[in-house]
């Protein structure tokens, strides 16, 4: 599931906050910006759907008019009596006139219904038939005038259904319309009907068969007609109360007119045998229903207008409640969106800042922030980790601290160690010195022996005197080894100590590698937030690279303790080699010894056996050459010493550089 999002997530990770936040926002802004477009174009599209049916309606009451007229112009067209011309005359004077206002109407915000095409055929029809009027029979007079009627009533419905009247949704406003578009001009044409039919009944005196089949049908017609405007009144009323009290009186008056015409036909016109009612009365009659018709056209429509003009209110007052309102969320959406902004980037201000004092080595400071999201949570484990860091560096220092006081008391040794090794480089020198003039004595012994027994008194006393020296440089190579010894397990103590220093290192990776997985698991959650944790993750990258600094310096300070090691390692085995030289010294000494020694014993006998001068001055050259060539090599061995010492003195020193170098490391960090 989350590889869907893997695009979107690689694209906000390439960008900077204040970019990831105008880019949600303007996407926001469009999506909602559409989303308003389309409803107000809904709303825009209802308006106008209103609209065009109120400009039906202007088109419906002129054609009321032309439709009365129409009719009643029929209707004289049919009659034979001379009386009828003045007032057809009047008829087609006010025909002309509501023609001339619908084309008003057809030419100016009609233009929308395009009903010019029709309401041109109405026009040609009623311009022949006034051109041929004078010319025509009664008869076809009739059928002309008819055409021109029926096209009016055609277009009286196209009108219905180009402005939409017809698919109004409103119940109270569709009903009305229905008796005002359907009802009205299909009740007009068949009361004109039963106008001209009765008339002439009237007239003759007399009913036909087909006439009263005809006078029982339109009358059955008329009669369902009735019942349809009250069905459809009581259904608009039920719709919309408020239509009783505009409609209920007109409504009232029309079927009364109309019920009575029908009873009068029913009751004075169907009887063959008598016709009951004279045309003025039958004419009464029909005109009291024709005018009632007509009046309750008259209050249909402009109620009907009024409806429709007031959803075209309603709409458009939505239409700008609704913008207004879009506009309220939009300045309420962009505050808390800007708001979101800000807290993220103060929060994310303060840790970067934190993070940067710690990389510059104070671990003193603490993170601290007013948020209790993810971000604001990350507080407590990058404190822990500076606080775990801090103590960490705390051991390093004091580690350093001793490895500094190792190095002094070892150095110190050293120095000790050389200025007695100095010493007994002098000693073995004057001893060298002395058992050479014993050498020199013993030859001259060889060739004066007659001074034999002073000689060999002298030689008693010199020979005490080496006796002493050597024992004196017994106790002084000794003392060297002792010494040598202390040196040894000092440095033995001090590889130990870097080793322990090794140990904090491999404690310090292993607090850094924990950084890194901590950075790692925390980067993970900013993915899982989404956009509120993108921040977070650049934190975590930071913690990472600042895990990363330690590591790298924490392998800085292994590589030196590991040149500590090593350099500790060699004068461990510099400090052996110059044990073993003083071992093999000391064996020389106690060699020496001995023959002094036996020098000793020669010089007391020198004066009890002379005859034995000579040889014992020849095995006591003897002895002496062999005393000065392992003096000699004492001497030798004393040299070594002194560079192996060299050597270890500079160790000591390199030592206690990188004590320095490590102290001034972590000394950069404070804690």
């Amino acid at each position: 599931m989350g590889k869907i999002f893997n695009p979107v997530i690689s694209l906000l990770n390439k960008l900077a906050y204040p970019y990831k936040f105008a880019l949600i926002g303007a996407l926001s802004v469009f999506m909602t910006a559409v989303l308003m477009f389309q409803f107000i174009e809904q709303i825009n599209e209802t308006i106008d759907f209103r609209s065009e049916e109120r400009i039906g309606l202007q088109f419906e009451q002129p054609m009321r008019r032309l439709l009365e007229d129409l009719y009643e112009y029929r209707s004289l067209s049919s009659s034979s009596r001379s009386a009828t011309g003045g007032r057809l005359a009047e008829l087609s004077t006010a025909i002309q006139g509501t023609i001339r206002e619908i084309d008003t109407v057809d030419s100016g915000p009609g233009r929308v219904l395009n009903a010019s095409a029709r309401w041109n055929e109405v026009k040609e029809k009623w311009k022949a038939f006034g051109e041929k009027t004078v010319a025509l029979s009664p008869g076809d007079r009739r059928r002309m005038i008819a055409g021109v009627v029926s096209a009016a009533s055609t277009f009286y419905s196209n009108i219905g259904d180009a402005s939409n009247l017809v698919l109004d949704p409103d119940i109270d406003s569709y009903y009305t319309m229905d008796i005002a578009v359907f009802k009205f001009p299909d009740l007009l044409e068949k009361l004109s009907d039963i106008r001209e039919l009765g008339a002439g009944i009237a007239l003759s005196g007399k009913l036909s068969a087909d006439d009263k089949t005809q006078m029982i049908v339109l009358s059955g017609l008329i009669k369902s007609d009735i019942d349809g405007i009250q069905s459809d009144y009581d259904a608009a009323v039920r719709g919309n109360a408020g239509l009783k009290p505009l409609l209920h009186d007109a409504l009232q008056k029309y079927l009364i007119s109309t019920s009575a015409l029908l009873e009068t036909v029913q009751k004075k016109m169907l009887d063959p045998k008598k016709i009951g009612i004279g045309v003025d009365g039958y004419s009464s009659a029909v005109r009291d229903s024709l005018e009632s018709t007509f009046m309750l056209y008259d209050k249909v429509v402009p109620v009907l207008d009024n409806l429709l003009g007031s959803r075209v209110q309603q709409f458009s007052n939505k239409k700008y409640t609704n913008i207004l309102v879009a506009a309220a969320m939009f300045l309420l959406l962009g505050y808390i969106f800007i708001g979101f902004y800000f807290s993220v980037r103060r929060t994310i201000s303060r840790l970067t800042e934190e993070i940067n004092y710690m990389s510059d080595g104070d671990l003193t400071r603490e993170f601290h922030s007013d948020s209790s999201d993810e971000i604001g949570s990350l507080c407590v484990p990058l404190n822990k980790m500076a606080r775990r860091l801090g103590n960490v560096i705390g051991e390093v220092s004091e580690a350093s601290q001793g490895i500094a006081s190792f190095s002094s008391e070892v150095s110190a040794a050293v120095a000790e160690q050389a200025a007695i090794a100095s010493e007994q480089s002098a000693a073995v020198s004057e001893i060298v010195s002395t058992m050479e003039e014993l050498a020199a004595s013993s030859t001259q012994i060889a060739d004066h022996s007659n001074a034999v027994v002073e000689i060999a008194t002298k030689t008693w006393d010199d020979t005490k005197k080496g006796d002493g020296a050597v024992e004196s440089v017994i106790m002084k190579m000794n003392d060297i080894n002792s010494d040598n010894m202390n040196s040894i397990r000092e440095i033995v103590e001090l590889g130990r100590k870097s080793k322990e220093i090794s140990k904090v290192m491999e404690i310090i990776n292993s607090i850094a590698d924990q950084t890194k997985l901590i950075a790692f698991n925390a980067a993970l959650e900013a993915s899982s937030a989404g956009e509120a944790g993108k921040r977070f993750g650049v934190v975590a990258v930071e913690i990472r690279r600042l895990a990363d600094s330690v590591m790298e310096s924490t392998g800085d300070i292994e590589a030196k303790v590991n040149e500590i090691q090593d350099e500790i390692n060699r004068l461990v085995i510099a400090s052996e080699k110059g044990s073993k030289g003083i071992q093999e010294g000391m064996e020389y000494s106690n060699q020496t010894a001995s023959l002094l020694s036996e020098i000793v014993a020669a010089a007391q006998t020198t004066t009890d056996a002379a005859r034995q001068i000579s040889l014992s001055t020849q095995q006591q050259n003897t002895a002496s050459s062999q005393v000065v060539a392992a003096l000699r090599e004492i001497v030798s061995g004393s040299t070594q010493t002194t560079d192996s010492i060299g050597q270890i003195s500079a160790i000591t020193r390199k030592l206690s550089t990188l004590s320095d170098n490590l102290r001034d490391m972590v000394n950069k960090f404070k804690v």
